[in-house]
């Protein structure tokens, strides 16, 4: 037994009796009760005015009792911001005479603005008449303000759901839908209702799409997975790659559910195999470029070798291509490059490769060739198709092509070896006029085949091997020719045109240099004498004297000799030597360059700005005239430290009065950034190659009657 205390009484004790309670009627009851409440209690007559408030509605209005009291609670609380349905709804109640709850915006005393929840009961009599109404109010603001955040954080997810351009759904652990966004519809091509009819796995694979089944099956149970690639097929067939995330998560009723966004990556895999295809292929003409071509031709050369059969590399060069974009725009040569790889893919068959390397170069790889006899009809196949005329935008345009070809296992067993040789092939056929294929040999290469190079280049004078060619130089602004430099050209009765980077080094090694220079000397004033003769403008030529010819100490009496047997005046000739050579030792260059200076020829520094020049060494040397170099006009308008480099060989040359030549200028976009450094002369391709002596002089003279001017030179 326990006291009324709750304690436990000890066996044989009595329990002590309690007083017996006051009697008190419920009537007295209630004001307690509602005193001591946290609500607001109010008691109204049966016309809603205030008969009873406690002391927490006086807290929560700011009215005292003897203010709210024979008010109306509306009269008192109520303003202009109070919701008008609310209150309508309120006052059918009141007329109706049946209980209501609602929620409302007051303004209290003090004039702050919050929310009401109040619980409305009518109070009857014995006879049911309405006496008057008790009501339960409690200051909800703070729950109201709660609820909407929450309402606009779901508004919110709920727009960012329907908007996302990620398709989000909802489905059972079976895969049932549930529920699905726009976005869903758009990346499936099914309506929502056909989607929430049937097992994700069932709308996304049919249609024959079952080897995705198993991945479908394998993210519903790992319950967490992605994002993982895969195709869906859509409702009209098409497939479409998507990326899955997706989670389980555990409903209210505590079932599982699958929530998966779905991602339409077409677009970035389109760009993935954009890219992909850029980096093995040109994108102007489509066709595989250096890296793609490197990989088939590996493949093609080990196919090759296991069959035992031959692999040709054939490197094309359209001949004066540069010609046409200078002339034409390079939309013009764009198109042209379209029309030569299309020309080239129709020549070869599917299983060979067309590439292009860059620029005008195009290379052809032909596996599975029995013997090099099916080679020639394979070239003049390529001949057919370009050489000639080709239409192209409502104009024709000529075109010949230089050919170089190597063979596989005779010419190298790699990419890079056989692309080399084609190369050196190639140019072989261009130095010999162009228009010609080439097949690769040995000699071609620098350094092979020396000592037999060697023997045949000492008997080539007396052959009549050599010719000496010529390149205008021309006003940078006007085009108007000033001068030829003579240039030495081999013609081998076998090789055909060897190029002079291989003959000279070993002419220069041997001393033949000095009687090959004598001779070009020699020939280059005789070949003047005939122009002059013909009824030529005065020219001056220019020779290139090599470092024994410069050492030699009767070097006066040889140029006199040379002078005097042409009849030429000694300021029709001028004399280049290098920039290395002047600075080798420019003290003893300065004497040996005073003595040509005192006949009267001109003194050019050839090569310059590759050397160590500075002010006070050229203004020993007593030279006329600079050439820049080619390797600093290249890059000069598409390097900014290029162009600071030609721009300050430029200034050098112009600070001591001398004229200065850029050499290897191809585009007209050099010769206007030479002519605003104030340039005075060009040299290059954009003007002329080098040719021989009747076709050089019979463009000095077309060139001196009507000179060329702003781009529109010969090349």
């Amino acid at each position: 037994m326990r006291s009324p205390d709750n304690r436990s009484t000890p066996p044989g004790v009595d329990h002590p009796v309690p007083e017996p309670l006051s009697v008190v009627t419920a009537a007295d009851w209630i004001p307690m009760v509602a005193q001591v409440t946290g609500y607001g209690v109010t008691i109204t007559d049966a016309q809603r005015r205030l008969v009873w408030v406690n002391d927490s509605f006086t807290r929560m209005t700011g009215y005292a009792v003897d203010e709210a009291s024979c008010q109306k609670t509306s009269d008192l609380l109520y303003f202009e911001g109070t919701d008008v349905d609310t209150v309508k709804r309120v006052r059918e109640a009141f007329v109706a005479a049946r209980g209501v709850r609602f929620e409302v915006l007051v303004r209290s005393k003090d004039g702050r603005e919050w929310w009401l929840d109040t619980d409305a009961r009518p109070l009857f009599d014995a006879a049911g008449v309405l006496q008057g109404w008790v009501c339960i109010q409690a200051d909800v603001t703070a729950e109201v303000l709660t609820r909407e955040a929450l309402r606009r954080s779901e508004a919110n997810l709920r727009n960012l759901y329907d908007l996302s351009p990620l398709g989000i759904a909802l489905a059972d652990m079976g895969g049932q839908l549930l529920q699905t966004n726009r976005s869903v519809e758009i990346i499936t091509g099914y309506t929502q209702e056909q989607m929430l009819q049937s097992n994700w796995s069932i709308f996304a694979l049919r249609q024959g799409n079952s080897e995705e089944q198993p991945k479908l099956e394998t993210l519903v149970k790992d319950g967490r997975f992605g994002p993982v690639e895969m195709s869906l097929r859509r409702r009209d067939g098409s497939r479409v790659p998507v990326q899955i995330t997706g989670i389980v998560v555990q409903a209210q009723d505590g079932t599982q559910r699958i929530w998966s966004m779905l991602e339409d990556i077409s677009v970035r895999k389109r760009s993935e195999q954009h890219i992909s295809f850029l980096a093995y292929h040109d994108p102007l003409t489509s066709l595989d470029n250096r890296l793609g071509l490197r990989s088939k031709l590996e493949e093609l050369l080990r196919a090759s070798m296991r069959a035992e059969v031959l692999t040709a590399v054939v490197l094309i060069d359209l001949d004066r291509f540069k010609y046409v974009n200078d002339t034409l725009g390079h939309d013009v040569g764009d198109e042209l490059l379209v029309e030569v790889a299309r020309r080239l893919t129709l020549t070869v068959r599917d299983a060979d490769v067309v590439a292009r390397l860059g620029g005008d170069e195009f290379v052809l790889v032909l596996g599975g060739l029995p013997d090099q006899n099916h080679l020639d009809v394979i070239m003049q196949r390529i001949f057919a198709e370009l050489r000639g005329n080709i239409p192209l935008s409502g104009r024709t345009v000529y075109t010949t092509c230089s050919i170089g070809v190597s063979i596989a296992p005779r010419d190298g067993n790699d990419s890079s070896t056989l692309l080399k040789h084609a190369d050196l092939a190639m140019y072989t056929a261009k130095a010999q006029g162009g228009d010609s294929y080439r097949v690769f040999d040995d000699w071609m290469s620098p350094g092979t085949d020396r000592l037999s190079l060697e023997v045949e280049l000492r008997t080539a004078v007396e052959r009549e091997e050599l010719e000496v060619f010529y390149q205008l130089r021309v006003n940078t602004v006007t085009g108007r020719p000033t001068a030829l430099e003579a240039l030495l050209r081999w013609h081998h009765p076998t090789r055909g045109m060897v190029l002079p980077g291989v003959f000279i080094p070993i002419a220069e090694e041997t001393g033949l240099i000095d009687s090959m220079g004598q001779w070009v000397l020699e020939k280059a004033c005789q070949d003047l004498r005939h122009w002059l003769n013909g009824g030529g403008e005065p020219l001056q030529v220019s020779v290139n004297l090599s470092p024994i010819q410069f050492a030699r100490e009767d070097l006066p009496e040889r140029i006199t000799s040379a002078l005097s047997a042409a009849h030429l005046s000694p300021q029709l000739l001028e004399l280049e030597i290098t920039e290395t050579l002047a600075m080798r030792s420019p003290a003893l260059a300065a004497r040996h360059l005073a003595r040509l200076r005192t006949l009267g020829v001109s003194v050019a520094i050839d090569d310059f700005g590759t050397g160590h020049s500075s002010l006070s060494r050229l203004k020993l040397l007593n030279v006329n005239c600079v050439k820049i170099d080619q390797s600093l006009i290249k890059d000069c308008t598409a390097n900014a430290h290029d162009a600071a480099l030609c721009r300050a060989a430029i200034a050098l040359g112009l600070a001591l009065g001398l004229e200065v030549v850029a050499e290897g200028v191809e585009t007209e976009a050099q010769r206007q950034f030479l002519a605003l450094e104030h340039c005075s002369t060009i040299q290059g391709y954009l003007i002329a190659r080098p040719m021989p002596a009747a076709d050089a002089f019979a463009l000095a003279r077309s060139l001196l009657t009507v000179p060329r001017m702003h781009g529109a030179f010969i090349t």
